[in-house]
């Protein structure tokens, strides 16, 4: 198929070019554009080949190939009457006459049907990238992540540029953990790490990276947007998918989805069910105070547990021929648990005295979740001529609860505290979105939101008391707090083309009520404030599929409520945290410059860009006055802080059973500021590298090695040294790949040590995680007719492994 693409490809070159050199005398020749579209669902159909032929003796004329969107441009047609035949592998190839005049020919949108015999008998032997580069948005292809495919959507995060996670699967993008994190494009009601360790990997299509959104999109977060697309068949009649993994140390998964398509009606639902452990050495070194200091060394074990279930489905109804209505929901539970048992050895620097000591200490996290979504779409009559109506409500019941134990040689409790914290939250949204076009290639989006999001969180503190030897509920510490969130936004985009140069120019205009409720005598906070954030896209198209892209945005990261509780709260016998009220957003300004190069189907990429964000909020610790012993934990606004970086990608194919991802990133970080008189300017220089080896056994075995090496990095107050960490997958399809199995090992050689240190006036910590390993787990996936994908016809149950015609 590579073979048969590349002569299409040079012939349909050498046409054009033939075509260049025609006499100025001859008549003048007219440029014939369109989309083509799925017919049943109206997604674009990327690389379908478009031919013009003459209508007496079927000569081909010209042609060419649909991009990403599925818009063709073929140039120089002389006036005439000619046939167009649409074709690609999956689909009915549809054929038109067509009459070229005097004016550009715009055929507007092309329905491609699905050929269910043909995709039937299919064989489909070639891979995707791991990673496809877009014009404003970078797409992770999952099922080209072997490694990862039975863990959750953060295991699938960690071998792609732009993304960092920690050893506790927090992630981060561009060196914040400021982004949004959408699923299918609509808001979800947990928080983004929470949301990423609760998605299986297997339920996912793709995840789309996108560091520097339109104006079309919420500015929440300061380096952009996740966008999990989550499975969906295009099939008529009943398919689907059953995945089940297992392994070590402690892993099962599982879930399932189904998908029923007839007429106008689509159906689909899911579920999915999780729980895992796992172990970790812990080694920690600090010390408190000013004039006395307090020294403590402690050593132990921590064992991070999860476990949740989840359901999802919807339908979608087509109304005529251009009118979309569909309804769906998500709903489930999700529970995170971080267990600790340490030894404890205190001593004091103006002193004999040494304690020892044991603790225990365990803490969790999660609740019930649901969240449910309305859409209209309407076409018009013109190409591009759309209306979008989205409703979506979404709420959670999370608790948090922790509790910490000390105890004496002899056994007997000498402090122990449990503290507790829950209350609903949630939020409802409006959203219009309208475009049309205006001739040509230009076109006007607008549209308008409204966001209402209240939260109440209850908090709860009881000691033991070592007299009557149980806990007493300490009034004291215990509070509640009422939080309103109201924004209200407009925005419009314009966007054109002229000649090889595009552009797309936007204004997003909101205004933001914001009301902090505090218990007893403590008062309330409130915000409202009108805010414009503008964004810039521009591209250009270079010869030899080159393209260059130059995009800004202004976006804004704002505290959530409970870094805004003005309440110290005690998380352990030497911690407290506390937040802050009067803490303002940060205000993010970013650069984004692109360049690609494709060369078959290979290509190299690259990204650089630079960020400032001003009134830059961060985690940091003090000394607590008053207390000789205890750090405080609390957030603050400590200045600008300026990030410059680069991102390199090569995607290359040597051989035909051989592929490399291989991808850098570049990273400058100097912050300016000052926290309580203390100067908090810092500089570092921060570069991560990635190799992706993937071995291809015939067509229906493959093997993966990943490579990762993520350099020492600056942090708040301290850093973080640096580690290497290999990973290795093998995957097998059998039964006319109805059934496949993926075994996959993580951490193969134990190198993943998490060391850190944090210092500052009063104290200095030192932390080193090693966590347990190796990680082994196997997955079984069935597939129920086949369950093949709309935009390749065929692959895996996530419609891309091994997809892609070629």
């Amino acid at each position: 198929m590579n073979v048969l693409k590349k002569i299409l490809l040079l012939t349909l070159t050498l046409l054009t070019t033939t075509n260049i050199f025609a006499t100025d005398t001859a008549p003048k020749k007219k440029n014939i554009t369109g989309t083509v579209i799925d017919k049943r669902d109206g997604k674009p159909v990327e690389f379908a080949t478009v031919a013009i032929y003459t209508v007496a003796d079927h000569s081909l004329i010209n042609g060419g190939i649909t991009d990403e969107k599925g818009v063709f441009a073929i140039n120089n047609i002389a006036q005439g009457n000619y046939q167009i035949e649409i074709a690609y592998i999956g689909y009915t190839t549809t054929i038109q006459t067509i009459t070229v005049d005097a004016t550009d020919l715009n055929l507007g949108k092309i329905n491609l049907a699905v050929d269910e015999k043909m995709l039937a008998t299919v064989d489909v032997v070639a891979d995707k990238s791991a990673v496809d580069y877009r014009i404003d948005k970078k797409v992770v292809n999952v099922s080209q992540q072997l490694n990862a495919l039975s863990g959750m959507a953060v295991d699938v995060l960690e071998n792609v540029p732009s993304i960092k996670v920690d050893i506790d699967g927090n992630v981060s993008m561009r060196g914040s953990s400021s982004f949004t994190v959408l699923i299918d494009g609509r808001p979800t009601p947990l928080d983004a790490n929470d949301v990423l360790r609760t998605i299986p990997a297997s339920s996912i299509e793709n995840i789309e990276i996108i560091t520097n959104p339109s104006a079309k999109y919420e500015p929440d977060g300061a380096t952009g947007i996740l966008n999990i697309i989550t499975k969906k068949n295009a099939l008529v009649g009943l398919s689907g998918v059953l995945n089940v993994s297992a392994g070590i140390p402690k892993w099962f998964g599982s879930n399932f989805t189904l998908d029923y398509r007839s007429g106008k009606w689509h159906v689909f639902g899911g579920a999915h069910v999780r729980a895992h452990e796992n172990e970790s050495q812990f080694d920690r070194e600090r010390w408190v105070g000013i004039d006395t200091i307090n020294y403590t060394i402690s050593t132990g074990k921590s064992i991070r547990s999860g476990k949740g279930y989840g359901f999802n489905g919807g339908f979608d109804y087509q109304i005529g021929e251009k009118t979309n209505l569909g309804v769906n929901f998500r709903l489930g539970f999700h529970d995170n648990d971080n267990a600790s048992e340490m030894a404890y050895k205190r001593y004091f620097s103006y002193g004999t005295d040494t304690n020892f000591y044991d603790s225990y200490s365990n803490s969790s996290h999660g609740g019930n979740y649901r969240s449910i979504g309305m859409f209209l779409h309407k076409d018009f009559e013109e190409d591009e001529h759309e209306l979008d109506i989205q409703v979506n409500y979404n709420g959670r019941d999370n608790s948090d609860e922790s509790e910490n134990y000390q105890y004496k040689t002899d056994g007997s409790i000498d402090y122990g505290q449990v503290t507790e914290q829950s209350g609903p939250g949630g939020g409802l949204r409006f959203q219009i979105d309208y475009t049309r076009p205006l001739g040509g290639p230009s076109k006007l989006s607008a549209g308008a939101q409204g966001r209402f999001q209240p939260s109440t969180d209850e908090y709860s503190v009881s000691r033991y008391d070592t007299v009557s030897k149980e806990l007493i509920h300490q009034d004291k510490y215990s509070y509640k707090t009422d939080y309103l969130r109201q924004i209200y936004s407009i925005y419009a985009m314009f966007s054109s083309e002229w000649g090889n140069f595009g552009y797309q120019g936007g204004l997003r205009g909101e205004y933001t009520y914001q009301d902090l409720k505090l218990s007893g005598e403590n008062g309330s906070f409130h915000l409202a404030k009108p805010a414009l954030f503008p964004t810039l896209h521009v591209s250009y198209q270079l010869p030899a599929d080159q393209q260059v892209m130059l995009s800004y945005t202004r976006r804004i990261n704002r505290a959530r409520p409970f870094q805004m509780q003005p309440y110290v709260i005690w998380t352990d016998a030497y911690s407290v945290r506390q937040g802050n009220p009067d803490i303002s957003p940060e205000a993010v300004n970013s650069i984004d410059f692109g360049y690609q190069k494709k060369f078959g189907s290979n290509f190299v990429a690259l990204d650089v860009y630079y960020r400032i964000t001003q009134d830059k909020i961060e985690n940091v610790q003090r000394f607590y006055e008053g207390h000789s012993d205890v750090i405080m934990h609390t957030i603050a606004n400590v200045g600008t802080d300026y990030a410059t970086g680069a991102e390199l990608t090569l995607n290359y194919e040597p051989i035909k059973w051989y592929q490399l991802n291989l991808s850098g990133d570049l990273y400058d970080y100097r912050k300016e500021g000052k926290y309580n008189g203390e100067d908090f300017s810092q500089r570092s220089f921060n570069w991560n590298v990635r190799m992706n080896n993937i071995v291809k056994i015939g067509n229906y075995t493959r093997m993966q090695i990943d490579l990762n090496y993520r350099s020492k990095s600056v942090t708040t107050q301290g850093y973080e040294k640096a580690f290497f960490t290999v990973n290795a997958g093998v995957k097998c399809e059998m039964f006319d790949r109805k059934l496949s199995t993926t075994l996959q090992a993580r951490n193969v050689f134990g190198t993943i040590k998490r060391e850190g240190v944090s210092e500052g006036t009063g104290f200095y910590n030192r932390n080193k995680f090693k966590p347990q390993w190796p990680n082994i787990s196997l997955m079984v996936s069935y597939r129920l007719n086949n369950y093949k994908d709309r935009s390749n016809g065929g692959g895996d149950e996530n419609g891309s492994d091994m997809g892609g015609y070629e």
